[in-house]
């Protein structure tokens, strides 16, 4: 009988609490706390994530809300979860710009280590690369190209143009050009051009860097 009892009582408070948790406005959702955004707003994170105020907090989606918040083009990845008594917490990771591709109308657009094109503007930011390539296919190589550069590299490179997958050449900031070849062995083609940018020349050939070649 006892041991009746004390089920009961358990089983009692536990609906209690899920019926606090899951209809009650004690723990309802008062605020939304968005961080991370710079490429984007935080109104248009808002918008996307469409939580509803005063909803009980443990009835509100956060995965749906996560989901909707990564279509916003310029959003890699996001963290939604609950805060909890009142607040839900939305942690916004942008993706992070490394080339930028001219469009037809004049405009760039911003692109990502993926190859994704995330943003359109005015002009093109001097810190970043120039890809071009007649497909998106050839812009998307050419992006993750600029994203395998090390740093000495990426400042110097000024356009990286991508005739085909295995047809790459860099346009350097000092007028000289380098053959980079295919995207592969990226790490080996920069240590060996950072050695043959010491010789004089016009053109640095590094698409097979084990028998590198330069010329006026």
């Amino acid at each position: 009988m006892r041991r009746r009892i004390i089920v009961t009582t358990i089983l009692a408070l536990c609906a209690t609490v899920v019926g606090v948790l899951w209809f009650s406005p004690l723990l309802d959702v008062r605020e939304v706390r968005v961080f991370g955004t710079h490429l984007t707003t935080r109104a248009e994170v808002l918008q996307a994530a469409g939580i509803t105020l005063g909803e009980p907090i443990a009835r509100v989606d956060v995965s749906a809300a996560a989901a909707r918040v990564r279509s916003i083009a310029q959003v890699a990845s996001v963290d939604v979860r609950r805060g909890f008594p009142h607040a839900i917490v939305i942690e916004v990771h942008e993706r992070v710009p490394i080339a930028a591709t001219a469009n037809g109308d004049g405009t760039w657009s911003l692109v990502d280590a993926t190859g994704m094109l995330f943003q359109q503007v005015a002009a093109k930011p001097d810190t970043l690369t120039a890809v071009e390539g007649v497909t998106a296919d050839f812009r998307g190589i050419g992006a993750r190209t600029a994203a395998s550069f090390p740093g000495w590299l990426r400042r110097r490179v000024s356009v990286v143009q991508v005739a085909s997958p295995q047809d790459i050449l860099l346009l350097l900031r000092s007028g000289k050009q380098v053959v980079w070849g295919g995207p592969d062995r990226a790490a080996r083609k920069a240590q060996v051009l950072q050695a043959l940018l010491h010789v004089k020349a016009r053109f640095y050939d590094v698409s097979a860097p084990d028998a590198p070649a330069t010329r006026q």
